[in-house]
């Protein structure tokens, strides 16, 4: 990557994930890039020298390089505004600094550059004291109205990590849910979300603090009655879908199809909702 960044001049970072988990030496299972230039152009190069699928999307500046066990994202470095709470952003192409700016959270808001090779990383946002101080911070005030979808991802971060979310960005959680914000995201983008969950490697301690501050019930008011501390963890091997499944053993039929169709369950999900 550092060699196609010389040769076609753009400037190159990895971003986000990847610079949070290397320097928490967490394995780096995926790359993620931000271009200071056409990064679906760069794709394209790339995943010609390296024979292998892309996929992209011209309107979001991104574009995906899946090799074998590896995928490799690359985003056009932008700025994103929002046109109303949980729309989808729409996007301009910015310098890396704006681009970090537009992030979730701080841990997530670091970069390094790929040339030149001993740069060290770019932290504007302070990511590097969250991470010495084990904390998940949303970078503004507004995070959560522009997207509510990043307060299951304060989550999950927070139970992976053995992290704490810090007062203020509990606090901005605690009102985008009251304020409603979570009804203007769709049940697809929900679902995924809580799939993402589901795959962590404790998804019951993420279940349960996603219900601690709210965020279940304000997903679907009838998980305010879930007795989360009775959720055990399930047998080695079992998937993410049954995990899913447990949330609806203490609806009733009506209440358990109302969330079926909420969150737009698949095919199998909704099988095993409704036997469970």
């Amino acid at each position: 990557m550092r060699e196609l960044a010389r040769e076609t001049g753009m400037l190159v970072y990895l971003v986000g994930g990847p610079v949070r988990d290397a320097l928490l030496g967490a394995p780096v299972l995926d790359l993620d890039f931000a271009v200071e230039g056409d990064a679906v152009a760069l794709a394209r190069v790339l995943s010609g020298a390296l024979g292998c699928r892309l996929t992209a999307h011209a309107r979001f500046g991104t574009a995906k390089v899946s090799l074998e066990g590896l995928n490799v994202d690359l985003v056009t470095a932008r700025r994103e505004s929002y046109q109303r709470p949980g729309a989808l952003p729409e996007v301009t192409p910015a310098r890396i600094d704006d681009d970090l700016a537009r992030r979730d959270f701080a841990i997530n808001a670091m970069a390094l550059p790929l040339s030149p090779p001993d740069a060290g990383v770019l932290d504007p946002l302070g990511g590097l004291d969250d991470l010495k101080a084990g904390v998940v911070r949303a970078l503004h005030s507004l995070s959560f109205v522009d997207d509510p979808t990043r307060m299951m991802r304060a989550v999950r971060y927070e139970q992976r990590f053995g992290f704490r979310i810090e007062r203020e960005t509990r606090d901005a959680m605690s009102s985008a849910v009251s304020a409603g914000y979570m009804n203007a995201v769709s049940g697809d983008r929900w679902r995924r979300e809580i799939e993402r969950i589901l795959d962590e490697s404790n998804p019951v301690a993420a279940l349960r603090r996603a219900s601690e501050l709210g965020l279940l019930s304000g997903l679907h008011p009838v998980f305010g009655k879930l007795r989360m501390d009775t959720i055990a963890p399930l047998p080695s091997g079992v998937g993410p879908d049954e995990y899913l499944a447990t949330l609806f053993s203490g609806l009733s039929e009506a209440e358990g199809e109302s969330v079926i169709q909420r969150l737009r369950l698949t095919g199998r999900q909704a099988t095993l909702a409704r036997d469970t």
